[in-house]
């Protein structure tokens, strides 16, 4: 076909297609290496495993160069440019457009798995021939969701290298039959615009860092099963465990922001099934690194430890098949629809648990196992305890999603919960309290040490101190719920008790990393509390107070008519202007301190962005305080014009027409914002009655641009006079260019009047008039305030920070 870059999507083909057969060579010589007695060939295979993995990952990589080449060259003849790049895009979108589809976002994933790989590669010791095995061929698993090979009976994954021609319901067009078809294909669909968001340049990628380096812990938990060697991998383990609760946590935080930030459930976290899909196996990481550091500190657990790390990468597969096969399409607004590898991503899922389960169950009779009683008021009983809770609740987070799947497997109609919000808050809020009081109680228990009176003692003052706090806020602000005064005094006590441990770090075992970590957990519950469970929806105007009479909606929102001030609990607001930036409106919304409307404290502006494809795009607008935030966002606008405020005068100078201070000019008036209420002829010098207004003709005359007169400007001057705002006078212009008409019309703003000269008449000295009236300009607005949202921002980075912080110690001495 003409004009196709063939030449690169066959060499994204061969690429893909050579790295999965060097991933699968990798992987198998690896495990030949391991079978092997002479040290020579075991040396020599190994070298071959570790020269296949280097093509594998090599070759993946410049796959990904090629995928970028296509989309920034827009070169359109391919289905993933052309779905989801656009020539109207800028750059950062661009750039995004890498991991917008579900062949982008694989790609993106197998990348980060590459790279991860050749660090372990690179730093792994004794344990390299197996991790490395798992690795490659966990990659090369990958990789054919990606291959695009299609068998006739089956097609094997789908690959970001396919033609759009060559797409199933593509192939018997006549449109594509024809050779020059990629003339006529000259833009893309493009993003769709909820992902236009500088959020989407980071969320994915984080995200799937997190996917891939659960990768690690879990090869290395396997390489230590197969090998029968249970200890020399724990310190690795917990290692890589850190890296990926690090990283599955950076990316769902942001993930987080960019739902508080950009859409408008208004909250950081909605329970929707693609983020539950995502939260639960860093939960299993969690209690699987817990558990990973009781076997390294008591020598037993190992079992616990095993399954989680084990449970935690074949979640990500459950995860990804959950949101990609389409079974959640009618439950979550982020899953992707069905491509057609439902079968497949569940194989997949189903690979990896059988090769846990199997190896699991071939040495399970051989973990090693804890010698003498077990005493409770230890450390590592408590990690116990806190772990198994995480464990329950993420199967209780996993249940509850997976009632679609449920359903279509089992032919059942359970309905999913309406209100996900208040359901899996009543379960997971009585999990959480229990994980604060354990953080709170470990801060106090060391190592094979049980002085129970003193660790009592010690306690004492934060538990006092946090039941003296929640009977102050039950009696003094809204919390009344048992359940949130409970979660209330757990944070507390967890907060209270972490932060005395800080300022005590010689006296205690545990390391400042965990201390910040779970110091950062509890801020950022008490983060939370502060902000959701006590936000205020200041539209719910008490309308006894308001300076005018303004419709209300039951869903919180308020209509805002243009230049009206409203009393929204203590502002008083004004919208007061629409910015139009291309396809995306801005609408000012003004806050005021009193109704004189003279001291404003800010503005935000809330946007809605019209798509042609997709239709609109509401984008919240957020101003940050120190105790709170202000978070706004428009669910419904009239589609209107720009603002207009180009206003000139004119008169009358001798026999020539000029513009005075005493008349209002003409503009070019946006028919978006008018309606139409009158059209009809009217004399030199004759009156009409229009409505409640009488209009006269007073003059009219001709500005010849040229001699051949093909440019002229005809314009009219118009009295106005309204019977109780008074009279004003206005030019209207009729323009033509060649064959080519256009309006200035004559614009009295104040009155939301527009006289357009439509046309001239066939009887001399008349004009066809038109008398447009402006539309109401009204949003329609909700606006609420979250208190303390910054506590939760800095709870997230208090997490986060422990876990560089115990990472980088632990890195820096290995002996810890």
């Amino acid at each position: 076909m003409i004009g196709e870059h063939l030449w690169l999507g066959n060499t994204g083909k061969f690429l893909l297609l050579f790295s999965f057969f060097m991933a699968l060579f990798s992987g198998i010589v690896y495990i030949v290496s391991t079978r092997l007695q002479q040290k020579d060939a075991v040396l020599r295979f190994q070298k071959a495993g570790k020269l296949g993995f280097l093509l594998h990952a090599g070759s993946l990589m410049i796959a990904c160069l090629v995928l970028g080449y296509m989309i920034f060259n827009h070169y359109f003849e391919y289905a993933y440019v052309w779905k989801y790049s656009s020539v109207q895009m800028p750059l950062r979108y661009t750039i995004a457009c890498f991991w917008a589809g579900q062949e982008g976002s694989f790609l993106l994933w197998g990348f980060w798995q590459a790279l991860l790989g050749l660090i372990v590669l690179y730093s792994v010791r004794n344990l390299e021939p197996r991790v490395m095995a798992v690795i490659a061929l966990a990659q090369g698993v990958l990789l054919t969701a990606i291959l695009g090979i299609d068998f006739g009976f089956y097609k094997l994954g789908v690959s970001p290298f396919t033609l759009l021609r060559e797409l199933p319901e593509n192939i018997s067009s006549a449109f594509f039959q024809n050779p020059g078809y990629l003339k006529t294909v000259t833009d893309g669909i493009g993003l769709n615009p909820l992902l236009e968001n500088y959020w989407m340049i980071s969320h994915p990628p984080a995200l799937f860092l997190g996917y891939a380096a659960l990768l690690i812990p879990f090869s290395f938990a396997l390489s230590s099963l197969w090998k029968g060697e249970y200890v020399q991998w724990l310190k690795s383990g917990i290692n890589w465990a850190l890296w990926g609760m690090l990283t599955l946590s950076f990316g769902l935080i942001i993930g987080g922001a960019w739902a508080y930030k950009s859409l408008t459930f208004g909250g950081f976290w909605a329970w929707d099934p693609v983020e539950n899909a995502s939260l639960v196996p860093l939960l299993l990481l969690v209690a699987g690194l817990h558990f990973l550091i009781i076997a390294q500190k008591r020598n037993h657990a190992f079992g616990l430890a095993y399954g989680f790390i084990i449970a935690s990468y074949v979640m990500v597969w459950y995860a990804t098949f959950l949101t990609r096969s389409g079974i959640l399409g009618q439950t979550s607004v982020h899953a992707f629809s069905d491509n057609g590898m439902t079968v497949h991503l569940a194989v997949i899922a189903g690979l990896f648990l059988l090769a846990g389960i199997w190896f699991f169950v071939l040495r399970f009779k051989k973990l090693p196992t804890k010698e003498g009683k077990d005493v409770l008021l230890t450390k590592d009983f408590f990690m116990l305890i806190g772990s198994l809770v995480l464990a329950l609740s993420a199967f209780q987070i996993t249940m509850t999603t997976s009632i679609p799947m449920g359903n279509k497997l089992f032919g059942l109609h359970v309905a999913p919960p309406l209100d996900a919000l208040k359901f899996y808050n009543s379960w997971q809020i009585p999990y959480t309290i229990i994980v604060l009081l354990l953080i709170a109680g470990i801060q106090y228990i060391n190592y094979n040490k049980h002085k129970v009176k003193s660790i009592l003692h010690q306690i004492v003052l934060a538990f006092s101190f946090s039941v003296l706090v929640t009977l102050l806020m039950a009696l003094f602000t809204d919390y009344r719920q048992p359940l949130i005064l409970f979660l209330l005094f757990a944070v507390i006590l967890a907060v209270s008790v972490s932060i005395t441990s800080l300022f005590s770090i010689k006296e205690r075992s545990a390391s400042p990393g965990s201390l910040i970590s779970h110091l950062g957990f509890a801020v950022f519950i008490l983060g939370v509390l502060l902000a959701f469970s006590n936000s205020r929806v200041i539209t719910n105007v008490n309308k006894g107070a308001a300076l005018i009479n303004v419709p209300q909606r039951q869903d919180g929102s308020v209509v805002l008519f243009r230049d009206k001030p409203v009393k929204l609990s203590e502002y008083f607001v004004v919208y007061s202007k629409r910015i139009v930036k291309g396809a995306e409106t801005l609408y000012q919304i003004d806050f005021y301190r009193d109704a004189n409307i003279k001291d404003k404290l800010f503005t935000l502006f809330p946007t809605i962005k019209q798509n042609e494809k997709m239709g609109a795009v509401f984008n919240p607008a957020t101003l940050n305080f120190v105790e709170k935030d202000v978070y706004t966002f428009i669910s419904h606008a009239e589609l209107l014009g720009a603002d207009s405020d180009d206003t000139v005068e004119s008169g009358k100078n001798g026999d020539k027409e000029v513009v005075t201070k005493n008349e209002i000019s003409s503009t070019a008036i946006n028919l978006l914002d008018f309606n139409l209420i009158s059209r009809q002829n009217i004399a030199l010098k004759q009156q009409q009655q229009i409505g409640t207004c009488l209009i006269s003709l007073d003059s009219i005359w001709l500005n010849a641009k040229d001699k051949a007169y093909k440019d002229v400007d005809i314009m009219a001057r118009l009295n106005v006079v309204h019977p109780s705002l008074g009279s004003r006078k206005v030019i209207s212009s009729f323009l033509k260019r060649g064959e080519t008409f256009s309006f200035r019309d004559g614009l009295i703003k104040p009155w939301g009047l527009a006289l357009r000269f439509e046309m001239t008449s066939d009887k001399p000295n008349n004009i066809e008039l038109g008398v447009y009236e402006s539309k109401p300009d009204f949003i329609v607005l909700k606006a609420i305030i979250f208190p303390w949202m910054n506590v939760l921002w800095f709870g997230a980075l208090l997490m986060l920070s422990g876990f560089i912080l115990s990472l980088y110690k632990r890195i820096a001495h290995p002996q810890i």
